[in-house]
């Protein structure tokens, strides 16, 4: 008789109650809160305003389609990065806003 291969099997249910980025590059494209678990492989996600932070629209995701995202325990943690990407990225735009010629004395 032949052996049955099984697929692996994972506990995503720790996935339930996180948040994560979305990256493109190194821009944030979009985040996200995993709300709930509809079954093995699909979450409800609900997308947030990567400008505002309040909710946008929710989606039912296939686990395959997360693949690439980074994830964060915690809502606290969330925000650190957040509040991080937009230090760093008023720093750069700051930058460019520095005059090119020397003021006079």
């Amino acid at each position: 008789m032949a052996e049955v291969k099984k697929k692996p099997t994972v506990n995503n249910t720790s996935l339930v109650d996180m948040w994560a980025n979305i990256w493109q590059g190194d821009t944030l494209f979009r985040q996200v809160f995993i709300m709930g678990k509809a079954d093995d492989n699909y979450y409800i996600v609900q997308f947030l305003n990567v400008l505002t932070g309040e909710p946008n629209v929710a989606r039912v995701m296939h686990i395959s389609q997360m693949l690439d995202w980074q994830f964060l325990p915690t809502k606290e943690i969330a925000e650190e990065v957040m509040a991080d990407y937009r230090k760093h990225k008023t720093n750069r735009f700051s930058t460019a806003l520095v005059p090119l010629t020397p003021e006079p004395d």
